[in-house]
């Protein structure tokens, strides 16, 4: 827990806000400090990205494949879900992954909250 009333304001700040996330680009990671969303740009086959575990419980983000390139690969540092997929392939543009970061057994994990895909937002996930 923050100590100093600037570090408790800061933290609740981080969590209330949803920011725009810049897309790292190819083999970068995605910022995990705050809710947002991040757009991602593909600019060719086997494009990978990660995601740290959440910063904190509550905390959304929602990743959104907006200009179709190739295939962007993103694996999470925790589990997405209960069968313990942490690889989200988005394929083609409007392909939307959501998260929440939940306390699992005292672990902030990311938990899948929705999407959107050709056939369903599971179509997107898979286990490396």
């Amino acid at each position: 827990m923050s100590n100093t009333l600037a570090e408790r304001v800061q933290a609740l700040e981080n969590q209330l806000a949803y920011a725009t996330i810049p897309d790292p680009g190819n083999a970068g990671a995605i910022a995990v400090t705050k809710s947002g969303i991040c757009n991602i740009t593909s600019g060719g086959a086997g494009h990978t990205r990660t995601i740290a575990a959440p910063s904190f419980d509550g905390q959304t983000l929602c990743v959104t494949h907006t200009v179709d390139g190739g295939t962007a690969v993103i694996t999470v540092a925790t589990t997405v879900d209960k069968v313990a997929n942490n690889t989200i392939t988005l394929t083609a543009a409007g392909d939307t992954i959501a998260m929440i970061g939940v306390s699992d057994g005292g672990v902030l994990r990311w938990r899948v909250i929705g999407g959107g895909a050709a056939a369903d937002h599971y179509s997107l996930l898979s286990t490396v």
